[in-house]
């Protein structure tokens, strides 16, 4: 969201590049702000304008979001195929503090059909999925290696969800940094070698 709201310079045609609200984009841009410790952005009348350290910050992209369905394999064999967003309203679903289940049915205005089993950790969902008591949701970065030890089986992926993603965000400082080099080096060089030993395309790093 910093990314896009830095390139065009307006929360509104962030959102609309990536199909949120223009309020929710802002959000996220202030609780980034909180957690930096930093102000990126002078709020204009007409628009946003980077400030000298926003400047200086850039959105390398660690992985796509890419959420996907996951549940055991004994599960999978007993759910009806899947097709689209509005098939998990009857199943059983897991979900972590994130709520994405939650969030992509309100997005679709599809009604839940049952309660679903609640937990405070993404690791505590995927341990439920994994021992067959529903459907959980998650970014593919978490559950890629679960899907190759064959602990859990994917069931759908979001398509919509491969438009936003996990990035490093890091100051620009000239002078060499070698411990923020190495760091940022070795998570990425983790991400991409999970990627390839789960099959899973690779993809280009982005840089603002």
């Amino acid at each position: 969201m910093f990314d896009a709201a830095a390139w065009h310079l307006n929360f509104r045609l962030a959102a609309e590049e990536l199909s949120l609200t223009q309020g929710a984009v802002a959000q996220q841009v202030r609780r980034l702000e909180a957690d930096l410790g930093f102000q990126l952005f002078q709020r204009r009348a007409r628009g946003l304008a980077l400030t000298s350290i926003g400047r200086s910050y850039h959105a390398e992209l660690l992985a796509p979001l890419e959420l996907c369905a996951v549940c055991s394999p004994g599960f999978s064999e007993k759910v009806a195929p899947i097709t689209g967003l509005e098939d998990f309203a009857r199943q059983p679903l897991i979900q972590d503090s994130h709520q994405l289940w939650y969030t992509l049915f309100e997005e679709d205005d599809i009604e839940v059909h049952r309660r679903m089993i609640q937990f405070n950790q993404t690791a505590l969902a995927m341990d439920a999925a994994a021992n067959g008591q529903g459907i959980a949701l998650a970014p593919r970065l978490l559950v890629d290696a679960d899907i190759l030890k064959g602990r859990l089986a994917e069931l759908w992926q979001d398509p919509g969800s491969n438009q936003i993603g996990y990035y490093v965000i890091y100051p620009n400082n000239r002078k060499s940094n070698l411990f923020l080099e190495t760091v940022v080096d070795w998570a990425l060089s983790e991400v991409r070698r999970g990627r390839a030993e789960s099959g899973t395309p690779q993809y280009q790093s982005e840089l603002e």
